[in-house]
C-alpha cells in the first residue's frame, strides 16, 4: 500500500465525513424491516428515497468533488513558467544586468567599444627579495621585462663598467658611487639609451641580451628634484595606456597629458604605489616605460600625487 501524501493526510478525513453524511441522506429511506428482507429474497427492488432527499445529497457530493479539486490545485501550486526578462538600452542597462545576475555593484563593467587594457607589470622581479637592478652614482634602475633584447642602434655612450656585483646591493653603500648590480656581471659596460636622459633609463647586457633599466626607488636611493628629473620623456611619447581606462594615441592629447603629469606631480615620498593599475608610456623609439598607479598617485622612482593628470586622462579617454 502506498504511503499517504500530506494532502491526503490533511484533507481526506473531512471529505470522508461529508461522504458519510451524504450516504445517510441517500439511503435514509431504507429500514431493516421484515418486509424489506422479504422483498430482497423475492427479487424485488425497494422503493427509492423521495426525490426531495436525493437533490441535496447530489449537491453535497458535487461540492465535495469541487472542493477536492481546488485543494489539490492549492497544494501543488502553479505550474512553473520560463520568465524572460528584457531590458531597454540606455543608462540603466548595467544596473539591470547587475540585478539579474545578483552581482554586487562594481563587480561587472560594461564598456562602450573602447578596448581597455588589463594591468600588466612591466618591471622585472627577482628570485629573492631584491629586483634586478643597476646602481649608478647613487641612483637605482630596475630592469624591465620588455624588450627582451634591445637593439644596438638604441644605445648611446658608455657610462662605465659594473665594478661591484653583489646579491645584497643595499649593503654595498660605497659601491653606489660607481656602478653596482645584482643582475649585470662585473666588468659589463652600462650604456645610455638614445633619446632618453641617463637619469631616466640605462641599458646593459644580461645573459647575452641588452636589457633596459628604468629609474626606480631602491632602499634610500630614490628621487631628487621634480618628476621630470627622473622621468625625462617630454617630446618622445607615442602613446599612453592607463590600465582599466584605455589607451590614448592622439599625439596632441598625449603631449598635453605628459605636460600635465610632469608639471603638476607633487612628490609624496619614496614608497612606490602598490595598486593593481599602471600607466604604460610607449616611446617613439619602440620601447616603453611604466609607472604604477593607485588612485591619483603614480610612482616608479618615488610616489607622485597628480589628480589633475588622472582627471584629464579619464576625460580624454572618454572623448577620444
Amino acid at each position: 500500500m502506498r504511503p499517504k501524501t500530506p494532502m491526503e493526510t490533511a484533507y481526506m478525513p473531512d471529505a470522508f465525513a461529508t461522504l458519510q453524511d451524504t450516504a445517510r441522506q441517500m439511503l435514509g429511506g431504507l429500514q431493516a424491516l421484515p418486509r424489506l428482507r422479504a422483498a430482497v429474497l423475492a427479487g424485488k427492488r425497494p422503493a427509492p428515497p423521495h426525490p426531495s432527499l436525493q437533490i441535496p445529497a447530489l449537491a453535497a457530493a458535487l461540492a465535495v468533488l469541487v472542493t477536492g479539486v481546488l485543494l489539490v490545485g492549492q497544494f501543488l501550486g502553479p505550474a512553473p513558467t520560463d520568465n524572460i526578462r528584457t531590458f531597454s538600452a540606455g543608462e540603466d542597462a548595467q544596473a539591470a544586468l547587475l540585478a539579474q545576475a545578483d552581482v554586487p555593484q562594481g563587480g561587472l563593467t560594461v564598456t562602450q567599444g573602447r578596448p581597455v587594457s588589463e594591468f600588466s607589470l612591466l618591471f622585472a622581479t627577482g628570485a629573492g627579495a631584491n629586483f634586478p637592478l643597476i646602481g649608478w652614482q647613487g641612483q637605482a634602475y630596475r630592469m624591465l621585462k620588455r624588450p627582451a633584447a634591445l637593439k644596438q642602434s638604441a644605445l648611446g655612450g658608455s657610462l662605465g663598467e659594473i665594478q661591484t656585483f653583489t646579491d645584497e646591493p643595499a649593503l654595498a653603500e660605497d659601491a653606489w658611487q660607481g656602478l653596482v648590480s645584482n643582475a649585470v656581471a662585473q666588468g659589463t659596460p652600462v650604456y645610455r639609451v638614445s633619446g632618453i636622459s641617463a637619469d631616466t633609463a640605462v641599458a646593459a647586457e644580461v645573459d647575452g641580451n641588452l636589457r633596459l633599466f628604468q629609474r626606480f626607488t631602491f632602499a634610500q636611493y630614490g628621487a631628487t628634484g621634480d618628476l621630470a628629473d627622473v622621468l625625462d620623456i617630454r617630446g618622445g611619447v607615442e602613446s599612453l595606456d592607463l590600465s582599466g581606462v584605455g589607451e590614448i594615441t592622439d599625439r596632441a592629447t598625449v603631449r598635453a597629458l605628459v605636460d600635465t603629469l610632469l608639471n603638476s606631480a607633487a612628490y609624496m615620498g619614496e614608497d612606490v604605489p602598490r595598486g593593481k593599475q599602471s600607466l604604460t608610456i610607449r616611446l617613439s623609439d619602440g620601447f616603453s616605460l611604466q609607472m604604477l598607479v593607485s588612485g591619483d598617485t603614480l610612482g616608479a622612482c618615488g610616489a607622485w600625487a597628480c589628480p589633475d593628470f588622472i582627471q584629464a586622462y579619464e576625460a580624454a579617454a572618454g572623448g577620444e
